[in-house]
């Protein structure tokens, strides 16, 4: 009787964990799911912020671009003051951006630097890019030079010929 009550006891036992393995597999998959959608949730109403401030800005700056048309063979002062107001508008389209995005977009010095080399190649400056020392751990914020990364292509492509021979080194103490 000993025998076959322990039997029991140990196949149900047995039954037991399996069942709460299973519920945590459960578990975690449900986990992963909710952030999946998370994330997916996040990305849907940053992409709707973009879309608006975009669509507003681009709708003023074509609308003055077509005053600026009409206006220039007639009434130069005018059309001057219109494409003021465009650069105006442009500026604050680049600041509303850059706050929409702040946080959004934390990338490594790694992918900054993939991306400033393909803006470069698109506006036909050959980059060299020389990395040296280890990569960043995971999950650090990128520090300034991540910042000069992304910004530099688009100073190197509108500069001129002798930014885009501006040679731009890192050490490995600034990859943070």
């Amino acid at each position: 009787m000993n025998i076959a009550y322990g039997t029991l006891l140990s196949t149900m036992v047995t039954a037991a964990i399996l069942s709460l393995t299973e519920a945590v597999r459960q578990l975690r998959a449900a986990r992963e799911e909710l952030a999946r959608r998370a994330v997916e949730e996040e990305r849907l109403r940053f992409s709707r912020d973009l879309h608006d401030l975009l669509g507003h800005t681009l709708s003023v700056i074509v609308v003055k671009s077509e005053a600026v048309r009409r206006l220039a063979e007639r009434d130069l002062d005018a059309a001057l003051a219109q494409v003021m107001d465009i650069e105006a508008v442009g500026r604050q389209a680049l600041t509303e951006i850059r706050e929409a995005v702040t946080g959004y977009r934390e990338g490594s010095l790694a992918t900054e630097l993939d991306r400033a080399r393909s803006v470069l190649t698109a506006a036909g400056v050959e980059p060299v890019v020389a990395r040296s020392g280890p990569r960043s751990p995971r999950g650090r914020r990128p520090c300034w030079a991540g910042w000069c990364a992304r910004r530099s292509p688009t100073w190197s492509a509108t500069a001129g010929p002798a930014a885009a021979r501006s040679p731009c080194r890192t050490r490995p103490d600034e990859h943070g």
